[in-house]
């Protein structure tokens, strides 16, 4: 069954007559087109308030997994602030589209996400950054999770206003780094990659091996592992740098931290850590496959950002059930999802919340009651 997010594919899996199916539309549309910009600030405040509430209740560290991706729109010519999107990596230009801020946090002990922020924005109006977006949404974030948080950043984020920013607010992270950054190491500057390349050279390093997380017995990762404590160029404390070097691919990779480290095996469990980060992509994949986050055909800005926010909020209804254990109703999703693998995951429920279309309803309960809705 295809899951998507065009009203007329809701209506219809709400099982309504044919007749009927327009005017639902249109009841839809206009819930979700008369919401003003200052009602979307409340509801995502009250959103992250629950939220704070489940993290507290977590025993132990939580990861706080921040990325930025798209969504592509490239055949649509008439939604709003329709924006150009481009790849991170390269600066080429992909398609019309827009930016989309997603911030997690990901509790390893249980699998489970609680994504805290998917907001939606355009840069074609020329009003905002996406650096400012990202700082105004990544105070909220800390203001929820705090130093409960392991704050994990691909080297897209590498910067350096960024590292001071974590630092002064006295909250622990790991940054992917870039490879032309330039370093001080006593007093000496080098650009990463040529400091990092010469360094994994010499002999001192230990050789660690990461199993696959997917297939038994295969290894996924083969490292050298080296640590240091350097300077970003117009930074006045130094933090810890690590480096390794997977024999396997034949491929270099660079960490910020301000984790304390004393041996190459609390680089490991730094590298374990930012490697978590792919939890998100696996997040934001499972989204747009099978909640449809691309498929949308409402054009204006302000509704394609409530559509996208009730997007999670019905990620973070099952989360709260999962944590909840409410063994009953997992059941039925695990049932609906017709999933025939034995491994239960919380992408099998969602997919049976998904085929059940109980989404608007879960919408409908969960804003209905919001003010007293408890964990």
């Amino acid at each position: 069954m295809a899951g998507d997010t065009k009203l007329t594919s809701i209506a219809r899996r709400n099982k309504m007559m044919k007749e009927d199916i327009k005017n639902e539309v249109k009841s839809i549309s206009r819930s979700i087109n008369n919401s003003t910009e200052e009602e979307l600030e409340e509801m995502e405040n009250k959103y992250l308030m629950r939220a704070e509430k489940i993290i507290k209740e977590l025993r132990g560290e939580v990861l706080v997994i921040t990325d930025f991706s798209d969504i592509n729109k490239d055949r649509g010519k008439k939604f709003e602030n329709i924006d150009e999107v481009y790849d991170g990596s390269t600066g080429k230009k992909i398609s019309k589209g827009y930016w989309v801020l997603t911030i997690i946090v990901y509790y390893e002990k249980k699998d489970i996400y609680i994504p805290l922020i998917n907001e939606v924005f355009s840069l074609s109006n020329g009003e905002t950054s996406m650096k400012t977006i990202l700082y105004k949404k990544l105070k909220k974030v800390i203001g929820v999770v705090g130093k409960k948080g392991v704050y994990v950043f691909d080297r897209g984020f590498d910067d350096r206003k960024l590292i001071e920013y974590m630092t002064e607010e006295g909250l622990k992270f790991i940054i992917g780094g870039y490879r032309d950054r330039i370093i001080e190491i006593k007093g000496m500057q080098y650009k990463l990659k040529e400091y990092v390349s010469n360094m994994l050279k010499e002999k001192r390093g230990i050789i660690y091996y990461i199993k696959s997380e997917r297939v038994e017995g295969k290894i996924r990762l083969k490292l050298k592992i080296r640590y240091e404590r350097v300077k970003i160029k117009g930074m006045k404390e130094e933090i810890n740098l690590i480096s390794s070097y997977d024999e396997i691919r034949g491929t270099e990779r660079y960490f910020y931290t301000n984790i304390d480290i004393k041996t190459e095996i609390g680089g490991l469990k730094i590298i374990k850590k930012y490697l978590k980060r792919w939890k998100i992509e696996e997040y934001l994949q499972f989204i747009k496959t099978n909640f449809g986050m691309e498929k949308f055909r409402i054009r204006k800005y302000k509704s394609i950002k409530l559509l996208i926010f009730l997007v999670m909020v019905a990620f973070m209804f099952l989360t709260t059930l999962l944590i909840a254990k409410e063994k009953s109703i997992l059941l039925l999703l695990k049932e609906i999802s017709q999933s025939i693998s034995k491994k239960i995951s919380l992408y099998t429920y969602a997919t049976g919340i998904r085929n059940l279309s109980i989404i608007i309803l879960i919408f409908d309960e969960f804003f209905e009651r919001y003010e007293n809705f408890e964990v």
